[in-house]
């Protein structure tokens, strides 16, 4: 049994249309008009510094090709990477609804402290919010030392690099 493979007809340098047959069933007076079509699978990269663009279709005297062709991300990609782990790591602690409340009751307090003392509890509350915006400032800081490297690792999200 002969399989088949995938053909495309190319007329004036432009792939018309695919199909699949058999080599043989090509009539000799059209073989001209179809070249083989050579798929490869996409070549292994590192996700975290590159990415894949393709398949990128390439019409040759001999076959039509789909490439695939291996980019490094930018300084900038790459940084932005991390801030994006630390701001996953950030509202995964304190999503946004809670940080917005603790910002808002910081506020308040301020203006509590402004016309008396804090009582006792009040006092425990804002060193809380302290204890909040101080592990903020941690996993920011961490950002910053990581963003800052001329090469960011491949582990970067290791918590090895945010603790």
């Amino acid at each position: 049994m002969v399989n088949k493979m995938k053909f495309a007809r190319v007329e004036n340098n432009t792939v018309i249309e695919f199909r699949d047959f058999n080599e043989a069933d090509i009539p000799a007076h059209k073989r001209s008009l179809w070249l083989p079509v050579i798929e490869n699978d996409p070549p292994e990269f590192d996700s975290h510094s590159q990415y894949v663009l393709g398949p990128i279709q390439r019409i040759d005297v001999d076959a039509v090709y789909f490439e695939y062709f291996i980019h490094n991300r930018s300084a900038n990609e790459m940084k932005q990477k991390v801030k994006d782990e630390a701001g996953r790591r950030i509202t995964n602690i304190f999503p946004t609804w809670k940080q917005i409340n603790m910002i808002a009751r910081g506020v308040e307090l301020q203006n509590i402290r402004l016309q008396r003392e804090w009582t006792t509890e009040e006092s425990q509350e804002a060193a809380q919010l302290q204890q909040a915006w101080d592990t903020i400032k941690l996993i920011r800081n961490r950002s910053n030392i990581l963003e800052s490297m001329e090469t960011i690792p491949s582990d970067y999200r290791s918590d090895d690099y945010w603790i």
